[in-house]
């Protein structure tokens, strides 16, 4: 019989600046890859959500077997920040989907706080804390790449807990 679930599960953390991914090995919820997908202020929209599905895709594609999961989308208190950080969102998902034909699970951050720190109001400082205890210090130069390990975690420990109760 074929597990429910991938062997990887991906996480990110989705912005327009630095998006940040982070792959967990589904049975033991160790670290296996991290990384940034970086653009610049000063290049064009469309560049920067291509230059972000097209780098989505190349990090999908070194894995054989992943769940993707994605930090929901947040508004902002600005339209024109919403709308960007939108397309940002779009473009990840959209990579999961050419990837392998999967929707991506959306994540609440608050559910992604409570999970890294017991509240689901943690800023970066707590959420980078919490993941150099839980995987040590070595992957963590970047609160997006913190995030989006915290991103998969809260999705592994989803799919373990639908799994105990089939």
């Amino acid at each position: 019989m074929t597990p429910p679930y991938s062997m990887t599960i991906i996480g990110f953390d989705v912005s327009l600046r630095s998006t940040g991914w982070a792959a967990l090995n589904y049975d033991t919820g160790a670290l296996v890859d991290v990384g940034l997908i970086e653009t610049q202020p000063t290049d064009n929209i469309t560049g920067r959500i291509a230059h972000i599905h097209e780098t989505a895709l190349d990090v999908l594609h070194r894995f054989d077997s992943y769940d993707v999961a994605l930090e929901e989308g947040i508004a902002h208190r600005s339209g024109t920040t919403t709308r960007v950080l939108a397309m940002a969102w779009a473009a990840v998902a959209l990579a999961a989907w050419r990837a392998c034909g999967i929707e991506p699970a959306v994540i609440n951050i608050g559910t992604i706080k409570r999970t890294a720190t017991g509240t689901g109001t943690a800023d970066k400082r707590a959420m980078v804390g919490a993941a150099v205890a839980r995987w040590g210090p070595d992957m963590f130069r970047s609160g997006d790449i913190a995030d989006a390990a915290w991103t998969a975690e809260t999705f592994r420990q989803q799919q373990q807990q639908e799994n105990a109760e089939r």
